[in-house]
């Protein structure tokens, strides 16, 4: 937030947050996951838009601060440039296997990467040292909410892979539920509800996508 704030007045000598502003100046911080260069992005545009806009365009579109900075070196053009970069610098195996883990929603465990994705531990670690996945607790991963919808992106088009993946997904955490229909009304019920609540979004796209 100290580092927003320099930035802003930088650029803003008068600015002057207020109570809703420093609200939504933490909302930036937190939505490009504390990442420098994103946070100097999206202060840079603070004497064109209010923290509370930068806020709110910053969660709606992922690529919003691109627009803004066409005339700077193609590395610094918002989170959207600095996805690209990176993903130029992965192998081409991990490119696929990123695109392929960005329809699991959420925290996931690596047996969900497996089966979702054909993800090894060894290729989920490297992907981690990468920041393409993080570690979320002693048995999970996710995937920033930034990352996610950029590699959505470019799965989507590919509609064959797309279609492939989401197949998969749905399938593995169809079984998911299927597998704890019969225990669920027993004795183990208050722990698997728990477990598929931490599921739940992955329970609800493999649903969705079933339907379709």
């Amino acid at each position: 937030m100290q580092l927003f704030l320099d930035i802003a007045r930088s650029v803003r000598p008068s600015f002057m947050p207020t109570s809703s502003d420093l609200d939504a100046i933490g909302r930036i911080c937190r939505r490009v996951d504390g990442l420098p260069l994103g946070i100097e992005l999206a202060a840079s545009i603070a004497t064109d838009y209010s923290c509370e806009q930068i806020a709110e365009n910053l969660t709606q579109k992922a690529t919003f601060l691109d627009d803004w900075l066409r005339g700077v070196p193609p590395r610094q053009r918002g989170m959207q440039a600095t996805f690209d970069y990176s993903w130029e610098l992965l192998k081409p195996a991990e490119r696929d296997l990123f695109l392929k883990l960005t329809v699991l929603r959420g925290p996931f465990t690596s047996e969900a990467a497996r089966q979702v994705a054909g993800a090894s531990q060894a290729e989920l670690e490297r992907l981690s040292q990468k920041f393409f996945v993080r570690l979320a607790g002693r048995e999970h991963f996710e995937i920033h909410d930034l990352l996610r919808e950029l590699g959505s992106a470019k799965l989507e088009a590919d509609r064959t892979l797309w279609d492939q993946t989401h197949d998969a997904h749905s399938l593995y955490f169809l079984n998911f539920l299927a597998d704890r229909q019969v225990d669920v009304a027993g004795a183990r019920q208050s722990d698997l509800l728990q477990e598929i609540n931490q599921q739940i979004a992955n329970v609800r796209g493999a649903w969705e996508w079933a339907v379709a």
